[in-house]
């Protein structure tokens, strides 16, 4: 009997074993496949930030450069209107 029990005990402890080295396995290879996955969302956020920063950067430069046009254009204009007021001054005090 004493020689039985010692092999049932070998038996569930090896199946204990078993499992456990299972479960462990399983465990380890879901973990693994999570921080995959999120390590590739993380990536691809970040992408889409820095994608989202350089289009904004671009349209910021856009906007920059058409309001650096329009102003340059009145610039123009005012010199003009100022030389036109130097000359009718001209005209009025001679």
């Amino acid at each position: 009997m004493k020689e039985y029990l010692h092999q049932v005990i070998d038996i569930q402890s090896g199946r204990i074993r078993y499992d456990f080295a299972e479960r462990l396995d399983r465990s380890k290879l879901n973990f693994r496949l999570e921080m995959i996955q999120r390590i590739e969302a993380t990536i691809e956020g970040i992408e889409t930030a820095i994608k989202k920063g350089m289009a904004e950067r671009q349209k910021g430069e856009e906007e920059v450069e058409n309001r650096k046009a329009i102003l340059m254009e009145m610039a123009d204009k005012i010199k003009d209107l100022e030389g036109r007021l130097e000359v009718i001054k001209k005209e009025v005090l001679s």
